[in-house]
């Protein structure tokens, strides 16, 4: 992709990044302990559910039990009831789902059977990516000024 890109655009700054977890929440965000890898069921919507998994997998916290739904899905009180269902089903100790799916749940204020714990995550900037951001900020305020 790199190459294609420089090959359409020779100047244009590449900014290569990746995710590291950084520790576990609650619904309400405040900083929890990591599940215990017993049995963990995850659940989330968003559009990479497999890397989610894996993730947690390489964390030492592999899923015993999954449930996916689409990129952006709209948590209703009967997803709740499903989730505990599985809870009840498969025996599972603690949920794991993300933080762009918490901040949805937590305005459910739904009763969980088990404690839901929420992956933090945050970018992290590779090479000199935070020097390049850095120029691209400020090449755009000079910009934004002199308009």
């Amino acid at each position: 992709i790199e190459r294609r890109i420089t090959a359409l655009h020779p100047t244009i700054p590449i900014l290569r990044a990746r995710h590291r977890p950084t520790g576990f929440t609650d619904l309400a965000g405040s900083d929890v302990p990591p599940p215990e890898p017993r049995r963990i069921g995850v659940f989330a919507g968003i559009a990479r559910p497999d890397a989610f998994a894996e993730t947690l997998h390489e964390m030492g916290h592999p899923p015993i039990a999954t449930q996916w739904w689409p990129d952006h899905h709209a948590y209703t009180t009967g997803d709740v009831a499903a989730l505990a269902k599985r809870v009840a089903d498969e025996n599972l100790t603690s949920l794991v789902t993300t933080e762009k799916d918490a901040v949805k749940l937590a305005a459910l204020g739904a009763d969980w059977p088990v404690p839901v714990k929420v992956l933090r995550v945050e970018i992290q900037l590779l090479d000199d990516g935070p020097r390049v951001l850095g120029d691209l900020i400020d090449a755009m305020l000079r910009d934004h000024r002199t308009t």
